[in-house]
């Protein structure tokens, strides 16, 4: 009563805003969608976007629980329209991912309400509902990829043709064996979309109140490293969280999951940080080494783009490799695995160039990128949560200057299949609802990188060097990267020493696992090796001579 008085018109509109959502939440739904309603025409009238967009998708849940299903998605629409001309106001791209995370509830309400919606059939509901969704999923991402321009400049995507259809989706973006799960997590309710090449259904999940702390303490546990070797309780107890994370996400499509070789999450919120590959899956269509291929997708439509690009590229015969390594952390220290890793890569394959930040040796430009297949950065990232497309990798010795920022990475065009962040929690960053994950992994992919490797938390440096061998010998023997991802973390998995989830379930592969980089051993190691063995028989051949003479 005391803040009604208030001439501010802002503050009427948040006082009512937050009466009408009390009286929701009191079950008082007659009530509370008045309250709403007179919320949203006054906002209108008074160019209060924000709080109109509110109080409308309140507005819908109260239609939706007083049964009253066609207002509530009249209102939903009309809301989607609203968002759509809100988000398209500025052309500054970080702007637009703010305005396009203005309503949480938005997309996750409209698409319950669509797939509840009794006057058509069930798999026409899951249709609509899922090709409805899209232009939620990772819209400010798609638009850095086309590149800069105006709104004149991008007709196709007011129409929204780049956009994914579900149909779209099983002829040309999956692959047989390989299941696309698109998840939408809402403060009331949360969804997922289960497609195959051959099938599609959609879930309800808990809501975020519900999901979001069994998700964090799963992470916590998985990314905390062990004080010593597993014992059969520890390694009971994060079996046991991983399998309640897994019914809780997938229990309705087990089967479905069960009998898929390859998982691509398109993840929402929180599930942006869960190592999925850590998750308890144990089927008969699970790699030998008992494990199946994880990729991340920022959208469906995100991935139909890429594999369609896909088909028009020829991987080059040799591929190219830069590897950047050195630098310090923030505490001082050297990081002496990075450069073992890139040493490595030196030593192993040919066509790799290595570039240690301690050398005074010149650095290259980030415009001389476009001249490898592979770039391989085993250097200090440093992770901006406010700002994350200040987020930089450290490109240059200390001090020199500044790092490589993520907002110059996606403004770039690098025709580089493969890019590796093998440092601290190069997968994290600001994640804004609908658009992800904003910082260092996005910005290749906004730079048409189609498959990038990165990590969920700061990964051991011993561990990952051999990570790191196992994963590019694997690539070397023509295996796609979701295998060679694979099997370079069942190699640590399966030792005692390093199956702690810890040390292998950070890696992440953000993009197309479908990528393949052909890379060529050494011919001097090789000629080494035989001169060797040569010089060993003509030995044993001159000792057993003269034994005999």
């Amino acid at each position: 009563a005391r803040l009604a008085g208030i001439p501010h018109p802002e503050i009427r509109l948040r006082l009512n805003f937050g009466i009408g959502q009390m009286l929701l939440a009191g079950e008082h739904c007659g009530e509370a969608l008045k309250v709403l309603r007179s919320v949203a025409h006054d906002a209108a009238q008074q160019g209060f976007s924000t709080h109109e967009l509110a109080a409308l998708v309140a507005a819908a849940r109260c239609h939706r629980e007083l049964d009253q299903s066609t207002e509530a998605l009249a209102l939903l629409h009309r809301s989607k329209r609203l968002w759509e001309t809100e988000r398209g106001l500025p052309l500054d791209p970080e702007w637009r991912e703010q305005r396009g995370g203005l309503v949480k509830g938005l997309y996750t309400e409209l698409g319950w309400n669509l797939l509840e919606d009794r006057s058509v059939d069930r798999a026409h509901r899951v249709r609509q509902a899922f090709n409805t969704l899209q232009t939620f999923k990772a819209r400010t991402l798609q638009e850095r990829m086309r590149g800069p321009g105006t709104e004149a400049e991008w007709p196709s995507a007011a129409r929204g043709e780049e956009l994914a259809t579900l149909a779209a989706v099983q002829d040309s973006a999956l692959h047989p064996g390989e299941i696309l799960l698109d998840a939408y997590l809402g403060p009331d309710v949360s969804l997922l979309f289960a497609v195959t090449p051959d099938t599609f259904t959609a879930v309800r999940l808990p809501p975020e109140k519900e999901l979001n702390p069994v998700l964090r303490a799963y992470y916590d546990i998985v990314s905390s490293p062990p004080e010593s070797m597993l014992d059969a309780s520890h390694r009971e107890g994060i079996t046991a969280l991983g399998q309640n994370v897994a019914q809780l996400l997938f229990g309705e499509v087990r089967d479905l999951v069960g009998e898929s070789k390859r998982i691509l999450l398109v993840p929402d919120g929180h599930l942006n940080l869960l190592p999925v590959s850590a998750l308890p899956t144990r089927s008969e269509h699970d790699g030998t080494d008992g494990m199946k291929e994880y990729a991340r997708i920022p959208s469906a439509s995100i991935l139909l783009g890429m594999r369609r690009e896909h088909r028009k590229i020829t991987a080059p015969t040799a591929a190219r490799i830069l590897a950047v390594a050195g630098g310090r952390t923030p505490e001082g220290h050297e990081l002496e695995g990075a450069v073992q890793e890139a040493k490595s890569l030196s030593r192993r394959y040919e066509s790799a160039d290595i570039l240690l930040l301690s050398s005074a040796r010149a650095t290259p430009a980030p415009r001389d990128f476009s001249a490898y297949d592979v770039l391989h950065f085993a250097t200090h990232t440093y992770v901006n949560d406010q700002n994350p497309w200040q987020s930089t990798i450290q490109l240059y010795p200390a001090g020199e200057r500044a790092g490589l920022r993520a907002a110059d990475i996606a403004a770039m065009r690098l025709p580089v299949r493969l890019v590796v962040l093998s440092s601290c929690a190069s997968a994290v960053g600001r994640i804004l609802s609908g658009e992800g994950v904003l910082g260092l992994s996005s910005a290749f992919i906004s730079a048409r990188s189609p498959a990038v490797v990165a990590t969920l938390w700061p990964v051991d440096d011993a561990t990952t060097v051999g990570f790191m061998e196992t994963f590019y010998a694997e690539l070397a023997a023509q295996e796609n990267v979701a295998t060679a991802l694979r099997r370079a973390q069942a190699r640590l998995r399966g030792d005692p020493a390093t199956e702690h989830p810890f040390f292998w379930a950070g890696f992440v592969l953000v993009g197309d696992g479908d990528v393949r980089v052909s890379l060529e051993p050494r011919k001097g190691r090789v000629g080494l090796l035989v001169l060797a063995l040569v010089g060993l028989c003509t030995a044993a051949v001159l000792v057993v001579f003269l034994r005999r003479r």
